[in-house]
């Protein structure tokens, strides 16, 4: 089981950014700007954005917005 890194951002609200435990956010270009959220197991991740992880570092989810 892989561990992930969620993190939030004020400025973009309803955006996730997902990376890997304990990478931290050097490759993200607006790093500042986040704030962590949680740990999450990698089950909890859709499949799409563990394939992008495990690819690239690092994945972004939209969530819809409320209803």
């Amino acid at each position: 089981m892989l561990e992930i890194e969620c993190f939030i951002n004020p400025k973009k609200p309803g955006l996730l950014l997902y990376i890997r435990y304990g990478t931290g956010l050097s490759a993200i270009p607006d790093a500042a700007d986040w704030v962590f959220s949680s740990t999450v197991a990698d089950t909890e991740v859709p499949q799409a954005l563990q394939d992008e992880i495990s690819r690239t570092g690092h994945a972004y989810q939209q969530l819809p917005p409320p209803e």
